[in-house]
């Protein structure tokens, strides 16, 4: 290991010290941190990764650095609110047409939130909140993620996708950024899958991952838990197969019946939710890849994080909205002169994002939880 990433391993472990024992973060998100930061050190040492992928991680240890926290302290003081992060969505193209698209992606969308606007938002959450670390979602987010992350290499982003468009070109490309960590979303085996993405989506899914792994791209896959696979969720063989691809990460999350022609029947009930939480902690111990789960990991003691709270979601046709599921938004004010919009005035003082942290408070996920939800808060 050389001196740089001797340097980096150390501020790493630094980094993951200084969380312990404060009051804003909570022992299993500690727990994740020490994971990933473990996993991180080891990267670092491995010479098949590139002195700019190095770089960035730099940008997921500064997300929770003692400065970015002191800016976060400072504005929960004063507002009672503080967004760790945030989800960006940079478009509702999507080259598929998936059944239950919570975003309601096709060919056919029309927004795009333009390279500008994204690096306006991306530089003002920063200098806020001390966010370095964005989600991006979609539409699909490849390859429009690609401009953005070469126009702000002070950030890294988790970019879902469909994993479509990643090929070997898109992968070496991908590597050469070294910001963007792409995430895969994944419903199941290849029949749970197609049924509803279309027939082929689950190859590309895996060829994918295959180009990323061929590259040595640091990305995941994102699992979409519904009653369609929750079998294989609860005897391990989901979780099984991921690791045959070798991913750094497994993010999953409920199936929340919303957006195009939401189905409850695919969504779990409580005693689904409670077998899923019960399992994760053996899942953890089995695999080497990080695993997280917002909502079911009772580790975690998060709770909901809506409506700015923990975080919240900015829509391709720039509204705010106080999560991803929740398709009740205000629209951002862009002033491109000045470069300024007036997301933290909406986070503040919006009567959505109120009422909606009012109900996150008291719930593990509202979506889930409260029924309602959409006229409570709406009002």
């Amino acid at each position: 290991m050389n001196a740089l990433t001797r340097a980096q391993s150390e501020q790493s472990e630094r980094v993951i010290l200084s969380l312990q024992g404060s009051p804003d973060v909570p022992p299993a998100l500690l727990q994740y941190s020490h994971r990933l930061a473990s996993r991180l050190i080891r990267i670092l040492a491995d010479p098949r990764f590139s002195t700019t992928q190095r770089s960035s991680f730099q940008r997921f240890l500064d997300n929770f650095s003692p400065a970015a926290r002191e800016k976060r302290k400072r504005f929960r003081s004063e507002y009672g609110i503080a967004p760790e992060g945030y989800v960006l969505g940079i478009t509702d193209r999507c080259n598929l047409n998936c059944a239950y698209c919570y975003s309601r992606s096709s060919p056919s969308r029309l927004h795009d939130i333009s390279t500008c606007d994204a690096t306006m938002i991306i530089k003002e959450m920063a200098g806020t909140f001390g966010i370095t670390f964005v989600t991006v979602s979609g539409g699909e987010t490849f390859p429009r993620i690609l401009d953005i992350a070469g126009a702000n290499p002070d950030t890294l982003f988790l970019a879902y996708t469909n994993g479509s468009y990643i090929d070997s070109s898109v992968a070496r490309e991908v590597k050469s950024l070294g910001n963007v960590w792409p995430a895969l979303t994944l419903l199941g085996d290849v029949e749970v899958h197609d049924a509803v993405r279309g027939k082929g989506s689950f190859c590309s899914v895996m060829q994918a991952a295959e180009s990323l792994s061929l590259h040595n791209v640091v990305w995941g896959f994102s699992v979409t838990e519904s009653k369609a696979n929750l079998e294989r969720i609860l005897d391990g063989s989901l979780l099984d197969m991921c690791q045959r691809r070798n991913p750094f990460f497994v993010r999953m999350i409920p199936y929340v019946s919303s957006g195009r022609r939401g189905n409850t029947t695919l969504a779990l009930n409580e005693l689904d939710r409670r077998a899923v939480a019960n399992i994760l902690g053996s899942l953890k111990s089995k695999h080497d890849f990080v695993i997280y789960d917002y909502v079911h990991d009772d580790e975690l003691g998060i709770g909901c994080m809506a409506g700015g709270l923990r975080y919240f979601y900015i829509s391709p046709d720039l509204q705010i909205h106080p999560c991803v599921f929740m398709d009740v938004g205000e629209k951002i004010s862009v002033d491109r002169q000045i470069g300024r919009t007036n997301i933290v005035e909406l986070l503040i003082s919006s009567p959505i994002m109120i009422r909606a942290r009012k109900m996150a408070r008291h719930n593990r996920c509202v979506v889930l939880d409260v029924r309602g939800w959409r006229s409570a808060l709406v009002g």
